[in-house]
């Protein structure tokens, strides 16, 4: 049993030390109104460097009779002024209260109580009557985004028996939740919930919802916030959340607001704002109040039984951060892996290839330091480099003859390749995609534009994959999950709105305008200020998006890199960015962005540092204290070969796919001579097998080649999403490989391929091939009994290498 399995009370003894200071939040408190409220938060710094909540462990002492105070909450007794002597650990600290109105009338709120109660109980929520259609003929606007239909079907839909202002206690939006009367929603209030005596006082003032002159809230203030550490046995933080209006006054809504947590494992979230962490780990805090959300992001650490950091080697900032956050969440990190498994990992994650059997013999025999950075530098400046992230890219952006046809699809995939072979800086390449105008059979980038159906598709692709915003939700309403709102949607198609699309041909417009579809206002394109009405706004986006500090697209394009080469984003899933959301290393991710900002937005200096770090080249291999983790980085993550690394593999292994050497150099040469002989279909099929050798950018395969790669989770291309490529087994996929027709051909011509090697360099070529290493002594021996017992060699061999080709260690990235 951990600390962490505790209870609750046990959490929230008093500390055995005394902190060295102590501070309060807020610092004064000013109560305006009869039922105006303030959560102080008493917070602990002791000498260790920790802080600590206190806020249930203080003593406060109120000047009566102005105040009353309850577990740091102030209420208001009477109009005067005071001071709260707030005692805890031997230390005071004394706020300033002062209290006013209270002989004023308080009516509730329809705006910024009522309907954050109905958010608070989860009445408008996307699975009750927030959803589109509603529940049981009530629809509510999802969380509260329009209080004009709210309104409307409160007050005045069910046949006015929703309210009733005569017994307001007999009203359906009271009985339903309190269960009196059925309720398929389950019971949602109890008589001593606050959000009880807000709906039932609502409705006894008469149900007014003519409150829309109030000034609305402007802006959410969570404390303490953004990040915040809960060491054992200390793992309790109150929350205080204070709502900014436009006219400049503020009030606290911690009551109010409404509490989600990312991790319900790690931690949990009262009503009243109370966090109490569960494991340890890390999670968000999600905080919402009307149509504002801030999260708060704990890590949970305790100490654990044997753990000793080892002080391991680190290459570069990316260990220093990785190392950090594991030490402190106590979790140890996998050794070094081999030469062998360093050298397949490093080819599969920037070729999508296999190493030549070769290359790889002489590999293993390199005694020199620097052997590893090495081979990263040579794979970085090889064309199978360019091919295969220009084919991850093309993934994403929809590159499809369908979508795409009479060459294209070609065209578009071409340039992409070429931004990979040039190391264009991502900031120009961004930009080229995004302002694009032309003849799109001549211009590659105007296919972006072409490649994607209508102008809310475009404004959505654009911020998943440059913004790594899933702003979808708000097309219809505000995002339930992050800040984007309706209009923030609106805005970002403003910037397409004057794209034209004529034929083949793109252009940039200047007349044409978005408008907000509730309010029919006209909306200002997201980015930068355009001062020229008629300017292309996409310049001023593009030059928004990439200016350095934007808080997106440095981010997301190294999360994407990342991805790249473990299989799993700092943040996860690599497209869904948001404050609820958060990375597993926020300093990781902070300073790779700086240094991709810093580099001019250099692609391969990125990967580079990755591929050098320690933590990529981290073993499978787990210890006690991270066989648990999956996010951290603490080992290298198993993962399935790809669709398309698989094909090629299959292809090597079985030796019907020689290995490249110098693709560049063949291209440039079947190109020169195409270019003397156009006509000539030899010259022409070849320069096509030469360019489809590495990418499958063009989708141009063979009937069994999509059979294949479809079963193993290529993706069509029809949307933005990364989770379009999906890697769960399947039985297709167990077929494919037992006897597919692509496994069966190539499986059978191995025979002929490997006819000249004896028994002995069958072996030790296969194992180089498939596993890049050399086979072990008691591998070897099997070999040799397996062939010299066979009636049939060929069969044998053939035996041998299906074998080979369905082992684990060759269908995984290790």
């Amino acid at each position: 049993m951990t600390i962490f399995t505790l209870l609750l009370g046990a959490t929230l003894a008093a500390p055995a030390d005394a902190p060295a200071r102590i501070e309060v939040y807020p610092t004064k408190v000013t109560l305006t109104s009869p039922r105006a409220v303030c959560q102080l938060v008493v917070t602990g710094h002791f000498a260790t460097g920790e802080t600590r909540d206190l806020t249930r462990d203080a003593t406060f002492t109120p000047p009566a009779p102005v105040v009353e105070i309850r577990d740091g909450v102030v209420a208001p007794k009477k109009n005067g002024r005071g001071e709260i002597a707030v005692a805890v650990g031997g230390h005071t600290i004394k706020v300033p209260v002062e209290v006013s109105g209270q002989s004023e009338p308080d009516p509730m709120r329809f705006r910024t109580e009522t309907l954050a109660v109905m958010t608070k109980q989860g009445c408008n929520g996307g699975s009750c009557h927030g959803s589109p259609e509603g529940k049981g003929g009530f629809r509510l606007s999802l969380f509260g985004y329009d209080p004009g239909i709210d309104a409307e079907s409160l007050v005045r839909g069910g046949l006015n028996r929703r309210v009733d202002a005569f017994t307001p206690a007999d009203s359906l939006v009271l009985k339903k939740p309190l269960m009196r009367v059925p309720h398929v929603g389950g019971k949602r209030l109890n008589k001593s919930d606050l959000g009880y005596r807000v709906l039932l006082d609502w409705i006894a003032q008469g149900a007014k919802t003519d409150d829309d002159k109030q000034p609305a809230c402007v802006q959410l203030v969570v404390y303490p916030g953004p990040n915040r550490i809960l060491r054992a046995p200390n793992l309790a933080q109150q929350l205080s959340v204070i709502a900014k209006f436009a006219d400049g006054t503020t009030r606290d809504v911690t009551a109010l607001a409404t509490y989600e947590v990312s991790h319900k494992d790690v931690l949990s979230a009262s009503d009243t704002g109370l966090v109490t962490g569960a494991k340890r780990g890390q999670g968000a805090v999600s905080v919402r109040y009307l149509n504002h959300l801030e999260s708060v992001h704990f890590t949970m650490t305790e100490e654990v039984e044997g753990f000793v950091w080892n002080n391991p080697a680190e290459a570069n900032f990316i260990d220093k951060h990785v190392h950090a956050k594991l030490n402190q969440l106590r979790v140890l990190p996998s050794g070094t892996c081999d030469d062998a498994t360093f050298l397949r990992r490093v080819y599969l994650d920037l070729t999508g290839l296999l190493p030549p059997a070769k290359k790889a013999k002489a590999f293993l025999a390199d005694t020199t330091a620097d052997k590893r950075a090495k081979v990263i530098d040579e794979l970085l400046a090889s064309e199978e480099f360019a091919r295969y992230w220009a084919l991850r890219t093309a993934d994403l952006m929809r590159v499809n003859s369908k979508t795409l046809p009479e060459g294209r699809a070609e065209l578009l995939a071409d340039w992409l390749v070429e931004s990979y072979r040039k190391n264009a800086p991502f900031d120009k390449v961004a930009t080229e995609l995004l302002t694009a105008t032309g003849d799109a059979a001549k211009v590659p980038t105007a296919n972006y534009f072409l490649a994607i159906p209508n102008l809310e598709d475009l404004a959505e692709t654009t911020a998943q994959l440059f913004m790594g915003s899933r702003v979808n939700c708000a097309k219809c309403h505000n995002h339930p999950f992050e800040n984007w709102t309706q209009e923030d949607y609106f805005r970002i198609a403003a910037v397409f709105t004057r794209v034209k699309k004529t034929g083949k041909v793109v252009s940039a417009g200047t007349t044409g305008e978005t408008t907000h579809p509730t309010s029919g206002k006209v909306l200002t394109p997201f980015g930068d200020v355009v001062t020229d009405p008629k300017a292309d706004r996409r310049v001023a986006f593009a030059r928004w998006l990439t200016k350095p500090g934007n808080p997106f697209f440095a981010r997301v394009e190294v999360n994407r890199m990342w991805f790249g080469l473990f299989g799993r984003g700092i943040v996860h899933p690599v497209d869904d960015f948001r404050s609820s959301n958060p990375p597993a290393i926020p300093e990781l991710l902070d300073t790779l962005a700086s240094e991709f900002e810093r580099s001019n937005f250099d692609r391969k200096h990125i990967l580079r540092l990755m591929c050098n770090s320690r933590t990529y080249q981290r073993s499978t291999a787990t210890n006690k204290f991270n066989e648990t983790d999956d996010a951290l980085f603490s080992r290298y993550p198993i993962r399935r070969l790809t669709a398309e690394q698989m094909q090629d593999a299959i292809g090597y292994a079985t030796g019907s796919l020689a290995p490249p050497v110098d693709l560049g150099a063949q291209i440039t040469k079947a190109e020169t001579e195409l270019a003397a002989a156009p006509a000539d279909k030899a010259k022409q099929t070849a320069l096509r097998r030469l360019k489809d050798r590495t990418s499958y950018a063009t989708q141009r395969l063979t009937p069994e080649q999509s059979q294949f790669l479809m079963a193993f989770g290529q993706p069509k291309r029809e949307s933005p999403c990364a989770c379009e490529r999906v890697d769960e087994p399947t039985v297709d996929q167990a077929l494919q490989l037992l006897n597919g027709p692509l496994v069966a051909g190539r499986v059978s011509g191995s025979a002929d391929a490997f006819a000249k090697l004896t028994d002995a360099e069958l072996a030790e070529h296969l194992w180089l091939a498939a596993f890049t290493r050399l086979p072990n002594e008691a591998e070897r021996k099997k070999v040799a009994d397996h062939l010299k017992k066979a009636a049939n060699r060929p069969d044998a061999v053939r035996d041998l290498v299906w074998a080979v080709i369905n082992t684990r260690e060759f269908l995984l990235q290790h």
